[in-house]
């Protein structure tokens, strides 16, 4: 029945094969000192409230702190979901420190934060900048970037970073083939992994961890015939099965709600003396006790130690899991009670298990005090504890609770995600209240800000409660849409006001700069000349559909055409424009300056923008910190490159 197990071989107990470890981009916490703790938690909260680039760098550059790359990892942890702060901090080191180097670590979390972010120009501009820095991206470099490439839905993209690797002086392995393999199937996305693993395994020389993982990928489909295909394959080729393989098949049929067939496996394991472990016990509790056969799961649990196996902290953690959603609350406390006098520690999630089962009976109270202990026992909440509790307080009808808890989540160096923001939007809509509705625009604001980007549905319920609200400034919901790259909506909004808009110069601006930032320049220009003019071919300037409408531009309407200009390398074009308005008490200013400089400095024509840094002083407009840094990296990228 099962021809996996037809032929027993023993495992050698000293050299275990396992999966290969998942470049996961939950970060490891640091083995920091307390001091460094302390160091960087101050720092993490000058960071989040600073509003001031150039005092913020000028802290930072503080020569009593003494920067390690521990004390930089620490703080992109604590700055995890705030990644625009996140970056902004570390470009600030990276650019303006005048010794401090980032390690090869620390751009590994900066490019997860701006791969989170979906910011794939920052992900390749830092991967540029290690090789010119001589820190060689490591195949964990390239496992985040894929990581990240299949979380947005883009495999191929994925799949082509792996191939690029040794255009970065990091050439390809099994272990990064089993990688890529691994980040693949993690993300359910493993008929794709079966179709790279046919093309390559012959290239690679596939091994058995190779075949573990898409039999892994299969299992978490439910596709549990499958797996066993690709394992039968796997016995074909010569390959001896492992532990890990019969527990990722023991795990699979549990998790397909094949009980039976699992509790068979499981017996046929134990008649043929195969090796178990820990982990398959711990497999064998979870599954019966989600298939709501508690006795059964609590004999197994009972007869490890029996069979000379000692239960984990995960073995616990999985029998009050399921004692909290299949018996009761009262049972699982008596478990995790029984734990403590063992001597185990408890971790982040053996609390978030009880505390969520005592919520779902509604012991808010009790569950509050379980939080507390949290915090006695230095486990600390953690985001996911405080996204439980807010939830249910927010079903309960307590909102304001939830908000509390909101708030408390940023006094104490925990940073909500964007489940905490959708829990709460969502709650702002049972009232249906006006100021219930601002609520939601205020945090549908602050998540956008934070680099989240919320889901359509999101969107369309915290627009359409503001639009029924006279609440909201006018240009808010356009920005929003924005900078979540929600372009098109927000010109569809902008041209079809629904009475509630009156357009700015605010308004053009804010349109034709995201425009121009998606890199679609002539969009940009037809918001700000009008649609029908340019189509006919007559040469308007940029500032002509804002007169007709009756707005007055300003400086940051030429800055946004000028960046759209530059961005598209029409420098000639952009030094007209700039020369045909620079009499203007409201035309170029430093920051029009400073963007012309920085184009004209990588394009590598730094003459060009030492002339206008010259003139720039000319006309009594002096420089500042920014445009030294941008001529500082000019010229040391022309160093690196021979220049």
């Amino acid at each position: 029945m099962f021809p996996l197990l037809s032929k027993p071989v023993p495992l050698h107990p000293k050299t275990p094969l396992h999966l290969p470890k998942p470049f996961t981009t939950i970060i490891p916490p640091p083995q920091s000192t307390t001091n460094t703790a302390s160091t960087a938690s101050a720092l993490t909260n000058l960071i989040l409230t600073s509003t001031n680039r150039q005092s913020l760098t000028q802290s930072l550059l503080c020569p009593s702190i003494n920067w390690t790359p521990l004390l930089v990892n620490t703080i992109l942890k604590r700055l995890w979901n705030h990644g625009p702060k996140a970056l902004q901090f570390f470009d600030l080191l990276l650019y303006n420190h005048p010794t401090y180097i980032h390690a090869a670590s620390s751009f590994d979390h900066a490019i997860d934060i701006a791969g989170r972010l979906r910011n794939y120009t920052t992900v390749l501009t830092l991967l540029d900048r290690m090789r010119s820095l001589r820190l060689h991206p490591t195949p964990k470099t390239f496992a985040i970037i894929a990581e990240r490439y299949v979380a947005a839905g883009k495999p191929d993209k994925a799949f082509k970073i792996f191939l690029s690797m040794h255009e970065h002086g990091c050439f390809q392995d099994l272990h990064s083939f089993n990688t890529i393999l691994d980040v693949l199937c993690k993300a359910r996305r493993v008929k794709k992994a079966w179709e790279f693993f046919k093309v390559l395994r012959g290239r690679f020389k596939a091994d058995v961890i190779s075949y573990n993982i898409i039999a892994n990928g299969w299992c978490l489909i439910k596709s549990t015939n499958k797996a066993l295909e690709t394992l039968g394959e796997m016995v074909q080729k010569g390959l001896t099965p492992t532990l890990t393989t019969y527990n990722i098949m023991l795990k699979g049929y549990f998790r397909a709600g094949q009980i039976e067939e699992g509790w068979k496996f499981f017996l046929e394991m134990k008649k043929r003396k195969c090796e178990i472990d820990v982990v398959t016990y711990t497999t064998v509790v979870h599954g019966l006790g989600v298939a709501g056969e508690i006795k059964r799961a609590q004999k197994v649990f009972n007869e490890m130690v029996k069979e000379g196996v000692l239960p984990s902290v995960a073995t616990y953690n999985a029998m009050i899991q399921i004692l909290c959603k299949k018996d009761s609350v009262e049972n699982a406390i008596s478990v995790f009670e029984e734990m403590l006098r063992k001597g185990y520690v408890p971790n982040s999630t053996t609390y978030n298990v009880v505390i969520r089962g005592l919520c779902h009976k509604e012991q808010m109270e009790r569950a509050m005090e379980y939080m507390n202990r949290m915090r006695d026992d230095e486990c600390g909440p953690n985001v996911q504890t405080y996204n439980i509790v807010i939830r249910y307080f927010c079903d309960a009808g307590e909102i304001e609770k939830g908000l509390e808890l909101f708030e408390e989540m940023g006094i104490r160096d925990c940073l909500p995600n964007m489940d905490t923001y959708n829990i709460l939007i969502s709650a702002m809509f049972v009232r249906k209240r006006s100021d219930d509705m601002l609520v939601a625009g205020k945090l549908l604001i602050e998540m956008v800000d934070r680099g989240f980007i919320p889901r359509r549905l999101t969107f369309t319920r915290v627009l359409d409660g503001l639009l029924l609200t006279d609440l909201h400034p006018s240009n808010t919901i356009p920005d929003v849409l924005c900078k979540a790259r929600r372009v098109e909506k927000a010109w569809k909004l902008f041209k079809v006001p629904r009475g509630r808009f009156k357009a700015d110069v605010i308004s053009y601006n804010i349109i034709a700069n995201d425009w121009c930032f998606i890199e679609r320049t002539t969009r940009a220009l037809e918001i700000l000349i009008g649609e029908k003019e340019r189509r006919r071919g007559k040469r308007y300037l940029v500032f002509e559909e804002i007169l007709r409408k009756g707005c007055v531009w300003n400086s940051t309407t030429c800055n946004v055409r000028i960046r759209g200009l530059c961005h598209k390398e029409q420098m000639e074009r952009t030094m007209e424009y700039c020369n045909r308005i620079r009499d203007d008490e409201r035309g170029p200013n430093l920051q029009t300056d400073n963007i012309v400089i920085h184009y004209f400095c990588d394009a590598g024509e730094i003459e060009k923008g030492l002339e206008l840094f010259e003139e720039t002083w000319t006309v009594n407009c002096l420089p500042n910190l920014d445009t030294y840094n941008i001529f500082l990296s000019a010229m040391f990228v022309g160093k690196e490159n021979g220049g």
